[in-house]
């Protein structure tokens, strides 16, 4: 195959990388969108079963400023 890209040749190395590259970025996006669904839903049995709870605080700063 590589006689018939002539001078072309060069360019094999790099658009495999990048192909596999792209190839690998398109499964993993759907193992990310499986993690974050799966966390998504454990946080949500958590907070069922009271293992977690949702409070408000107040947090107070103490800023330096120039006067």
């Amino acid at each position: 195959i590589t006689d018939l890209l002539g001078p072309y040749r060069e360019y094999v190395p790099y658009a495999s990388a990048l192909t596999f590259f792209l190839a690998f970025k398109t499964l993993s996006f759907f193992l990310y969108l499986a993690v974050l669904a799966i966390a998504f839903l454990l946080i949500k049995i958590m907070m069922m079963g009271g293992i977690l709870i949702r409070k408000k605080e107040r947090v107070e700063v103490e800023r330096v400023t120039l006067s």
